[in-house]
């Protein structure tokens, strides 16, 4: 669409191959945003043997945010596992935000509660239940609304929120995700498959 995007975090995320502007300047990241279309920003650090970048500095990021036609910021990370219930003081949400796009992984659904999901001890207190417990669409409808969707609604109610249900790869997941979104009310549902790159409802 010939837009400038912007990508960063607000927490931790990987560290990209290509595309990364990792000396955390405005200059270095414009450049890039004029030059490619695209920019990766983050100062870079390592978390164990991964290597990753934590957000960039609040007046930085607001110059680029400025200069991008889109800004995609990560507010939370799940440490690779399909489902997360927040601590208290996450998600992180800059306040340029315009719209909050929440992501979950619907591999978590039949998988037992300890192996799917980050911070597992908060999911079992929200859902009653043991860390065997496998998950069910009422349960991951559960976790969202309660996890994220309710505090959202307290400390950044004037954002629309999308719940985003993704890894939809077969029929038997759709037709589960679906019970999910009926469950998750007065809030958009979207049911995707980005491992095959397709969208089954609108985002936007």
């Amino acid at each position: 669409m010939g837009k400038r995007v912007l990508v960063t975090t607000t927490t931790h995320m990987r560290r990209p191959l290509t595309g990364a502007c990792l000396r955390g300047t405005a200059e270095e990241i414009l450049q890039t945003l004029e030059g490619t279309g695209y920019a990766v920003a983050g100062i870079p650090l390592k978390e164990g043997s991964v290597d990753k970048i934590k957000g960039l500095p609040p007046e930085i990021l607001s110059q680029v945010i400025a200069k991008a036609d889109v800004t995609l910021i990560e507010g939370d990370g799940s440490r690779g596992l399909p489902v997360k219930v927040p601590a208290p003081h996450e998600p992180v949400i800059v306040p340029q935000t315009t719209k909050i796009l929440l992501l979950a992984g619907l591999s978590c659904l039949g998988s037992e509660l300890g192996e799917i999901c980050h911070r597992r001890e908060l999911a079992a207190r929200i859902l009653n239940c043991s860390q065997e417990h496998r998950i069910t669409p009422e349960d991951l409808a559960v976790l969202l609304r309660e996890g994220y969707l309710l505090p959202l609604r307290e400390t950044c109610k004037d954002i629309p929120v999308t719940v985003i249900l993704n890894q939809g790869d077969t029929r038997e997941r759709r037709e589960k995700a679906s019970k999910c979104r009926q469950l998750i009310k007065d809030m958009p549902v979207v049911i995707t498959s980005l491992s095959k790159g397709k969208t089954y409802d609108s985002i936007f």
